[in-house]
């Protein structure tokens, strides 16, 4: 019995842990991205493999992390009008956005994710600016 609740703890804390570095590395990819003129030239292929790292950290997260929590049974699949073939934690968050009721819980999760960790530091990356528009009104005093 403690067996299980030890374990399902662990894959939750682990989960976390991976999404929390997940995001790390996100706000500093968007960082580098919008101010890539300002870094001095000799840093530009550094920053290139931190992004490309980045972005190989956001693909193994969705598909284990994202598709645990999501539900998205195949998470590196994203055929369709809805993608852009690319198998993100993003994509999956735009697809449990349009996919979902409103009052589901995993939309809420996405929603939150997009307009308070995500839409900030890149703006129109969830593709969610109306959403992020009237939260903002709402909420002047967190933004």
């Amino acid at each position: 019995m403690f067996y299980i609740l030890e374990t399902a703890l662990n894959l939750i804390w682990k989960g976390l842990t991976a999404f929390f570095i997940l995001w790390v590395l996100f706000v500093n990819g968007m960082l580098i991205i919008k101010r890539q003129d300002e870094i001095p030239e000799k840093y530009h292929n550094f920053f290139k493999v931190i992004i490309g790292l980045s972005f190989l950290w956001d693909v193994l997260v969705n598909i284990t992390v994202g598709a645990a929590v999501f539900g998205k049974e195949k998470a590196w699949d994203f055929k369709g009008a809805h993608a852009r073939y690319l198998p993100t934690l993003t994509e999956t968050l735009r697809f449990t956005l349009r996919t979902y009721a409103k009052d589901h819980w995993r939309y809420k999760l996405a929603d939150f994710i997009c307009v308070w960790l995500v839409e900030p530091y890149d703006e129109g990356h969830c593709g969610i600016e109306e959403t992020v528009k009237i939260y903002r009104q709402n909420f002047k005093m967190f933004v």
